[in-house]
């Protein structure tokens, strides 16, 4: 039985809609979170130990040690942790290979009626685009059509709750095997507690780069673990520090305190080029990591 950990990270951002407008209570502009992930068929995949990391987004510190609003930094990991969910059922359902996964997101406010186009992760034929039918506070209609050129490959109608999710499936070949879109409509809330964010915490309006990875030790898988064909995840929330070291770690969710452990041990060894703001001064982010320990 061969061993497989797949290292996704996903850098937590909470203000990504810190320029938007809020939700409306009618039929009004609704804040949308729209993800577009395309999978690749499973391959052999040789024994051994493979790590890998998925670059998201970044959620800055206000200052060394600040820590952000417990609504907002809740509101983010939860997010995060349905959407690492989602994902993961759509590549166990369709037989994926989790490290060749690639994906884009991207949140746009539309009124009723009107049109935005979604960016594929990768080189496709196909283009992509979320028209919303209705914005109602309990429910949100849109059609999402897939296009190769002039011609249209699907047009599908969809309505969703505000605050849930909905996914929208095509394939291009070779290039793009599977394509899912996945629309969530932000909640009154959640987009009452986006606006009332700081600008600063969003790093494309903030001018932030993120910290990118140079040493990576990676996990070992706990023989005890192995030998009781135990697998899952963990997610670990850290602390990046100015000097690109790993500062602290805490756990938010694991599948087994081995597994914990092995994880722990390793992030802690790791070590990035630290995220700067706009004058390329470095600051310190906070940067949530999903540790995937599979057994083939």
């Amino acid at each position: 039985m061969s061993k497989r950990i797949t290292v996704v990270g996903v850098l937590a951002a909470v203000a990504l809609g810190a320029t938007m407008a809020l939700a409306a209570p009618g039929n009004g502009p609704l804040i949308t979170r729209v993800n577009v992930e395309v999978g690749f068929p499973q391959e052999t995949v040789a024994s051994g130990e493979r790590v890998e990391i998925v670059p998201g987004t970044v959620l800055a510190m206000a200052q060394p040690g600040a820590t952000p609003p417990p609504a907002e930094r809740k509101a983010v990991i939860s997010r995060m942790l349905a959407y690492q969910e989602l994902r993961d059922r759509l590549i166990s359902t369709f037989r994926l290979d989790y490290a060749r996964e690639a994906g884009s997101q991207r949140f746009v406010t539309l009124e009723p009626g009107t049109t935005a186009s979604v960016p594929m992760p990768v080189k496709s034929s196909v283009t992509i685009t979320v028209r919303l039918v209705s914005g109602q506070a309990h429910l949100a209609s849109y059609r999402v059509v897939f296009r190769r050129g002039a011609t249209i490959l699907a047009d599908t109608p969809v309505s969703i709750v505000p605050g849930s999710r909905a996914v929208v499936g095509a394939m291009d070949g070779p290039s793009a095997p599977y394509i899912f879109v996945i629309l969530r409509p932000l909640s009154p809330q959640e987009a009452r507690i986006i606006s009332s964010m700081p600008k600063t915490s969003n790093v494309h309006e903030a001018g932030i780069t993120k910290p990118k990875l140079i040493k990576r030790v990676p996990p070992v898988y706990p023989e005890s673990a192995r030998k009781d064909k135990v697998s899952g995840i963990v997610v670990l929330q850290t602390i990046i520090g100015t000097d690109g070291t790993v500062q602290s770690v805490t756990p938010l969710k694991s599948a087994d305190a081995r597994l914990t452990k092995a994880a722990e041990r390793a992030v802690l060894q790791w070590k990035f080029s630290p995220a700067r703001d706009r004058t390329g001064r470095a600051i310190p982010v906070f940067y949530v990591l999903t540790v995937r320990f599979l057994l083939q």
